[in-house]
């Protein structure tokens, strides 16, 4: 189970634990203007659309798929938080993530942007890069993975050092109660400057 604001979320029905948007992101004294910040668009879609989602998950009122829905595609937006694993002064990297589902052709694709560094305190800095990935769809079994993707990118981190990423994802879809479609997973990346190498595991939440 993936725990979003501390409340299990059952992805894919799975034993599966990790913490995800514990607590909100704040706005670091150094991360820019308060009015238009990777940090308070985070936040919006956060409070409008990934909490709300994952309680509809919690009550039951959002559902898991187990066959290919009726839509051609669907475009859906939220976000995405990786938790760094590897021992550094950087908590997590979060931001924006789009997700383009095209079921007539059992492919997914998109980015993730917006990107934002979240220091050990919370805090957090907008930062530079971006993250794409692509890969196939296969709505079966709610045990199963509907969503297996992999992705490329780079970001600049607050230390200044270019870092490359790669990524893996993994993921299932749902039916909202509103009827639009969601979905939600895992992530997890290795990110790459020289010789200095960081791990990071985390999730993603997006919907229509």
């Amino acid at each position: 189970k993936i725990l979003i604001e501390n409340i299990a979320l059952e992805y894919a029905m799975r034993a599966f634990a990790a913490v995800f948007l514990v607590s909100p992101v704040i706005l670091s004294a150094c991360g820019g203007s308060t009015t238009s910040n990777n940090v308070t668009s985070y936040e919006t879609l956060r409070t409008s659309m990934a909490v709300p989602f994952d309680a509809e998950v919690t009550a039951g009122t959002a559902t898991a798929l187990s066959a290919t829905p009726t839509e051609n595609s669907a475009s859906m937006t939220g976000i995405f938080r990786a938790y760094v694993t590897t021992i550094s002064d950087v908590d997590s990297i979060a931001g924006q993530m789009d997700m383009n589902a095209n079921f007539a052709a059992g492919t997914v694709s998109g980015t993730m942007t917006n990107l934002i560094e979240v220091d050990s305190a919370n805090f957090g800095t907008d930062i530079a890069g971006s993250v794409s990935y692509s890969g196939a769809i296969n709505v079966g079994p709610v045990n199963n993975d509907d969503i297996t993707a992999t992705g490329n990118g780079s970001f600049t981190g607050t230390d200044g050092r270019l870092y490359t990423v790669s990524t893996t994802l993994d993921g299932d879809f749902y039916r909202r109660p509103s009827t639009q479609l969601g979905a939600a997973g895992t992530i997890a990346a290795t990110a790459t400057s020289g010789s200095t190498i960081h791990l990071a595991n985390g999730a993603y939440i997006v919907s229509e």
